[in-house]
């Protein structure tokens, strides 16, 4: 096991390379120069005189290319994790240290040592978003990245399911499939309290089948037809007979978080980045194609929802939640449940002027940002606000995912780049909590994995709050990228 253990780090840059350790040494012998740099084929790019275990590689090439967001993918046959996966149950919620791996675990049958291209399918699809993947009846493998970890508690693994093998109960083989996380088959269809949540982002939709303890039971992940308002209300459709075909149940109860708000004078969507969703009756719609009531939150809402109910805001009153991705957001939580406000833009941060602007740093009007307005936190404290401001300054265009690399690495530009963003962040912050005085502050979105944000950023925003001390927590997500599909569901009480 310390030979055959494989685990690979992916190299930032556009080229798709990564680091693998070297096949043959044991880990108390590897070092950095010893390390292999591959492409996604596993072909290496560098002169090694070290080969790579192809076994391996296969696995870790699946994930890489289907996900993002990992950046780093650990196989591991650990003799504690061997002995889990060949007991039937799987991880069982049995303890502390269970439960906070349980919310990002899937299954994968074992199909024997990895060396055909065809498994690599119905790895992604069993992966599905969670960020764990054990085999059962045979070794797990854990995929833990930058990607923060979600926390939910989940239930024993799938019994025999339409594939036939033993342990298996999602389809097979079909990228974006249901991925059974839980008990499946009749034992569903018996129980009670079981609802859908949906997250309807810009690329990409997620399903989540919970039940009444917060379970997760199943998951789909869909790429969302970003320009075609009826091919998003197919794809919702589509979403949520998945999850009642592995719940064995119809009529299930839908809640669905989404870009922008409903007006409340229309009913229609207002504010969404998604354009074609703006001037469409999209919960009259849906609600004519499913043949029932549903519920629909802000996407930023359900985050905060969700981390209030069982997260890292678990017991606060008020929470706020920060959304830091591709654009940046808010979205606020009250004694458990979204607060949207008699305009229906409840938590609409980022929309705000950056307030203590920085002559310096020209900060002053601002960048234009798609709603018309200059120099709002969106255009800041975002992904593409990093990338914007860090390209301005230095010439260099660079992604938010290289700067951060960089700035890990001791680059200093990209250092640099990071303390305007911190910055910006904790003037941002400090006016939320001046104005709403919230217990915790959870974040979530691609940036809400740099984790020099936690001490940075409260360290700095003790200057504009209006308070002799600051007790408002900064947190990230304890969910992670399942939050909000989360807190979709949670719209319906169990």
């Amino acid at each position: 096991d310390l030979v055959f253990t494989h685990l690979t780090a992916k190299v930032p840059g556009p080229a798709h390379h990564f680091l693998i350790n070297p096949y043959g040494l044991m880990f108390d012998e590897i070092t950095p120069s010893s390390l292999v740099k591959i492409d996604i084929d596993g072909n290496k790019v560098m002169d090694s005189p070290y080969p790579t275990n192809p076994a391996g590689f296969l696995i870790h090439s699946a994930i890489h290319a289907a996900r993002d967001d990992a950046f780093c993918v650990m196989h591991t046959h650990s003799i504690n994790g061997v002995a889990v996966s060949a007991q039937e149950g799987g991880l069982l919620p049995l303890s502390q240290q269970s439960i906070f791996v349980l919310g990002s675990l899937a299954y994968h049958d074992y199909e024997g040592v990895a060396l055909l291209d065809d498994e690599r399918p119905r790895l992604v699809a069993d992966l599905g978003t969670a960020n764990g993947l054990q085999h059962p009846d045979s070794r797990p493998e854990r995929r833990r990245g930058a990607a923060a970890d979600s926390r939910a508690h989940r239930g024993p693994r799938p019994g025999a399911g339409p594939s036939g093998h033993p342990g298996r109960g999602r389809q097979a083989g079909v990228a974006g499939a249901a991925a059974h996380a839980g008990p499946a088959g009749p034992g569903l269809a018996a129980m009670s309290g079981l609802r859908i949540g949906i997250d309807l982002g810009g690329t990409t939709a997620a399903a989540v089948l919970m039940d009444a303890g917060a379970h997760i039971l199943a998951r789909a992940r869909k790429p969302t037809p970003f320009e075609s308002y009826e091919g998003q209300i197919d794809l919702i459709a589509d979403l949520v007979a998945e999850m009642e075909a592995a719940a064995g149940q119809t009529g299930l109860p839908v809640g669905i978080g989404h870009p922008g708000a409903i007006s409340r004078a229309t009913g229609r969507i207002k504010n969404a980045n998604s354009l074609c969703l703006n001037g469409q009756p999209l919960k009259e719609d849906l609600q004519a194609r499913l043949g029932r009531e549903i519920r629909m939150a802000n996407d930023a809402n359900c985050l905060a929802v969700s981390e209030a109910k069982d997260g890292a805001a678990a017991g606060a009153a008020l929470v706020f939640a920060v959304v830091l991705g591709t654009g940046c957001g808010g979205g606020i939580a009250l004694n458990g449940v979204p607060w949207t406000g008699p305009n229906a833009i409840g938590g609409e941060w980022g929309h705000n002027p950056l307030p203590w602007p920085r002559p310096e740093w020209d900060e002053t009007p601002g960048p234009r940002h798609w709603d018309g307005q200059h120099g709002s936190m969106d255009a800041y404290c975002s992904g593409s606000g990093l990338a914007r401001d860090h390209h301005k300054v230095t010439g260099d265009p660079l992604t938010g995912e290289q700067i951060v690399a960089r700035a890990a690495a001791g680059d200093g530009p990209c250092n640099a780049t990071l303390g305007r963003f911190e910055d910006r962040l904790a003037r941002g912050l400090a006016s939320v909590i001046n104005l709403l005085d919230p217990e915790v502050i959870v974040v979530g979105g691609g940036l809400s994995r740099i984790e020099r944000l936690y001490r940075h950023v409260p360290a700095l925003w003790d200057q504009w709050v209006f308070s002799d001390e600051v007790r408002t927590r900064l947190l990230p997500a304890m969910h992670g990228d399942s939050s909000g599909v989360r807190g979709a569901a949670w719209l319906w009480p169990a």
